[in-house]
């Protein structure tokens, strides 16, 4: 399967049915097709939607480059205002809509049964994983998630509920001092859950891709399980560190990447850069936003 819109062009809508055959790729969630359906529409009938607005920060950090390296033909997410208001609204907990951390499984096994969408985060140790979920679900003052500057801080799989609306789970990170169980856990996960909508692959703005995220990326290829970069401390990286990560990300997504989305995401936990585009994008794809 490929997920790449930029081999499109005016192949028409015929194509996507190809490249997203659903019969063909059980695990590929239909609200992503969907979106990519949607992208391809809009740029058939030369319309951009809000695609080059400030509530997509990586479109605003590109103005100072000469070229742009994603170009708006790839931002398949265009949200709108109201759309952005609608995902930050599933982040606030209620009575009926309650947010809490419900267990950390050491083995696929121990995986609480549900049957919601699960939205899993993966990255290296210390790429900022905790600070990015805690953002997240920081309108719940109750839900604590645990942080640390000491790389490999998280040991389980953690599954967070958000109300009847997704799973999210926060996944061991890899590399330097990561668990001795990864292979069983979290490998082990992602060959074999069934509800995993989407898989997010962090990837620090200011470091770019490393070696141990090539390998992630060839894990997630072969298990089948889309997936989406998020490059994160946005506030840390310069225009220049920066435009690299995105040259060589855009390069991995090119050539690599065969069931990743063709459009990263640039968020910073510190100064909430991208936050509300993120909330937003996970109801859209857990099926919680109307579009």
């Amino acid at each position: 399967m490929n997920c790449r819109l930029t081999l499109l062009g005016q192949a028409g809508l015929k194509k996507v049915e190809r490249l997203f055959p659903l019969h063909d790729q059980p695990r590929w969630p239909p609200q992503m097709v969907q979106c990519c359906r949607d992208g391809i529409q809009r740029r058939l009938s030369g319309t951009s939607g809000h695609s080059g607005s400030p509530l997509n920060p990586l479109v605003e950090e590109q103005k100072v480059y000469r070229e742009p390296v994603f170009h708006e033909s790839e931002f398949i997410f265009s949200p709108s205002a109201v759309d952005i208001e609608e995902g930050e609204k599933l982040f606030v907990p209620s009575k009926k809509h309650v947010i809490r951390y419900l267990r950390g499984a050491y083995h696929p096994t121990d995986i609480p049964a549900h049957k919601k969408s699960e939205i899993a985060f993966l990255g290296r140790s210390n790429v900022g994983k905790s600070s990015l979920i805690k953002s997240l679900l920081s309108s719940d003052k109750t839900v604590i998630v645990r942080t640390s500057k000491t790389p490999g801080h998280t040991k389980l799989i953690n599954f967070f509920e958000v109300g009847k609306a997704f799973m999210l789970v926060d996944m061991p990170g890899y590399g330097f001092r990561q668990p001795e169980n990864f292979e069983h856990s979290a490998e082990g996960y992602l060959k074999t859950s069934k509800k995993l909508t989407m898989t997010f692959l962090l990837v620090d703005a200011n470091v770019g891709l490393q070696p141990m995220d090539y390998v992630a990326i060839d894990m997630l290829n072969e298990f089948g399980v889309p997936f989406t970069f998020i490059l994160t401390k946005a506030d840390k990286a310069n225009k220049r560190s920066l435009h690299g990560t995105l040259v060589s990300l855009k390069k991995a997504i090119d050539k690599q990447a065969s069931t990743c989305l063709p459009q990263p995401l640039l968020v910073s936990a510190i100064k909430w850069t991208g936050i509300p585009y993120l909330k937003s994008f996970i109801a859209y794809i857990t099926g919680n936003l109307d579009r």
